[in-house]
């Protein structure tokens, strides 16, 4: 192709230098034309991959793959633009600029502002005004399964592998009732509950939580009481902890800059609560868990319809099954074995344009990646790389430049 000699190397991701008129080659298709003309334009930036090996386990050779990707060039947000943004009704802000600056990186400390403002914070306390307290301290059916997993979520973070709270079991154990629900009926429904969250912590699990790990049982615990139909599945847990430590205010040194002058620190738990209620609820996430998994499936055939044809033709012919590959990526939100860098970035784009991102970023795994699946030809041995090493080994191969695993609605990218 007409770019090839004009790659950078991996070490060196730096924008792509645009030829000369004289030296640049005949395009061979209309669309190459218009790629070309658009560079030259400066009408988008480009960043390149090149010779960048990797060898998976089954791989008997190293793989070079060639991709560039194509993004629009809009203004970037400073510091005070930001601060602005955040004080205008999302209606009159433009999305496309919107989208860029967000995928481009927020300033941290401004992070917490930003997910209020995406997610509507004022209305979704009045849509739950006095809710949480009560939903947190209501004996649940899935407390079992959510003391269970507390532990195993982000365990080595330290967060929720600190110091233990001496008050942790008491929501565990908690047997009050809501809206009004008669204190026998709360017994007799959650004497089971408080046996079996007792026999838990007897096989093995610590008799308390940290501070990290109580405010993800209160959350996880409230929300299962809240969304009767769904409760709590594995998977809810990952979305969870990620929002508590973006949100914990220990992370920031001015809380009122971080935070808004409406928020305290008393109800920060309870905002992370509410943005997990716009995700799941607002946001209709909650379909993806639901019993038969329909919506799961819809969402990977409607990524398969964007799937490189060449790669999709693979897949096929090898008879890859694409739930098992796939599924994880919507299940545990893409947040899985990954840092919290790139899960707080996640986060971002995916309050700003919904379950959109997700799609894109698998697409632009596939990308990364085609060259290396062309040659795998075991199926299973396909979709365990798929599932369990394409997201976690890019995170730590970009992790100087996420902006290569977060595309722009307007991207696309080119093979060489």
């Amino acid at each position: 192709m007409f770019l090839s000699q004009q790659l950078t190397s991996a070490k060196d991701q730096k924008a792509f230098t645009l030829p000369t008129e004289q030296s640049t080659q005949t395009p061979k298709s209309a669309q190459d034309a218009l790629f070309l003309s658009q560079i030259r334009n400066q009408q988008f930036e480009l960043f390149v991959q090149n010779d960048n090996q990797f060898k998976p386990s089954f791989i008997s050779q190293q793989v070079v793959y060639n991709y560039a990707v194509v993004e629009p060039k809009l203004r970037s947000y400073n510091r005070n633009d930001w601060k602005n943004v955040l004080q205008t009704d999302k209606s009159l802000v433009s999305f496309s600029e919107l989208e860029y600056n967000i995928r481009n990186g927020i300033p941290d400390d401004l992070r917490p502002r930003l997910w209020f403002w995406l997610s509507g914070i004022q209305k979704l306390e009045g849509k739950y005004k006095g809710q949480y307290d009560k939903l947190k301290n209501m004996a649940s059916k899935h407390d079992e399964q959510i003391s269970k997993d507390i532990p195993r979520t982000y365990s080595r973070h330290q967060y929720f592998n600190g110091e233990k709270t001496d008050t942790a079991l008491q929501s565990v154990y908690s047997l009050e009732t809501y809206h009004g629900n008669k204190q026998s009926s709360a017994q007799s429904n959650g004497t089971s509950i408080l046996n079996s969250a007792r026999n838990t912590h007897r096989v093995g699990q610590s008799s308390a939580f940290t501070k990290g790990q109580q405010m993800l049982f209160n959350i996880l615990r409230a929300y299962s009481n809240l969304d009767s139909e769904l409760g709590y599945v594995q998977g809810m847990n990952m979305l969870a902890a990620q929002i508590i430590l973006a949100l914990r205010s220990e992370k920031y040194i001015n809380f009122a800059r971080s935070f808004g002058s409406k928020c305290c620190e008393s109800k920060v738990e309870e905002r992370a609560f509410l943005i997990f209620c716009y995700i799941m609820i607002d946001n209709n996430w909650r379909q993806t868990y639901l019993p038969g998994f329909v919506r799961l499936h819809a969402l990977i055939q409607n990524l398969q319809k964007n799937i490189d044809s060449q790669l999709l033709d693979h897949f096929q012919e090898i008879k890859m099954d694409f739930f098992s590959a796939f599924s994880q990526f919507y299940l545990t939100f893409m947040l899985k074995d990954i840092t919290t860098t790139f899960g707080s970035r996640f986060i971002d784009l995916f309050l700003l344009k919904g379950e959109h991102i997700i799609e894109l970023i698998i697409l632009r795994l596939l990308d990364i990646y085609q060259s290396n699946l062309l040659q795998i030809s075991d199926p299973f041995e396909c979709q365990i790389f798929i599932a369990q090493e394409m997201l976690k080994n890019s995170v730590k191969m970009f992790k100087n430049d996420l902006n290569i695993l977060l595309p722009l609605s307007s991207a696309y990218t080119k093979h060489m």
